[in-house]
């Protein structure tokens, strides 16, 4: 019963197990028998190409049209001298110039108060422009134990200034004015 059931072995298996050819003669070898006349005739030639042709059109239109306008579209643009030359004008001639405020200048001279680790503690005369690091220069320079990384020697000096220079690990004293 088992003989019946049993199907005959497939010649091309049987080919393929004893041949030893290089498989390219044997792929040229079964094609000679395909026929190639259904992609020969002119209505398939057309489908293919129209369906390749949508495929390209496919991938360009994905890689090359953006979906959201570039971030550099948001930036606003420099407008040209010329233009913003007339908009000033116009803009002057129609609306009234609102007044400017005037910047205070800086006084003729300040006196400030130096105090702490610096040769020469007390009040020092100085320049409207004064910086504290100039302040501490005309109290005679800071003292070896002075911190000086704890103050801001480039701040701006104003009349009635204290400036106070303390020493390594000094506590910084309370202002009594």
């Amino acid at each position: 019963m088992s003989g019946l059931n049993e199907q005959a072995p497939d010649p091309l298996e049987l080919l393929r197990a004893s041949d030893r050819r290089p498989r390219i003669e044997v792929w040229r070898e079964r094609m000679r028998g395909v026929s190639f006349d259904a992609f020969r005739s002119a209505t398939t030639r057309v489908a293919l190409s129209l369906l390749m042709a949508a495929f390209v059109v496919g991938i360009g239109w994905r890689l090359f049209v953006a979906t959201e306008p570039p971030v550099e579209a948001s930036i606003p643009l420099a407008q040209p001298i010329e233009a913003t030359a007339t908009a000033t004008a116009t803009t002057e001639a129609t609306e009234p110039i609102a007044a400017v405020p005037e910047v205070p200048e800086a006084p003729a001279s300040v006196v400030v108060h130096v105090a702490g680790a610096v040769n020469a503690p007390g009040i020092v005369v100085g320049d409207g422009s004064w910086r504290v690091d100039d302040a501490l220069r005309a109290a005679g320079g800071p003292l070896a134990s002075a911190d000086l990384d704890r103050i801001n020697l480039a701040a701006l000096l104003t009349d009635g200034q204290r400036v106070f220079v303390p020493h390594i690990d000094e506590e910084i004293p309370a202002v009594v004015e």
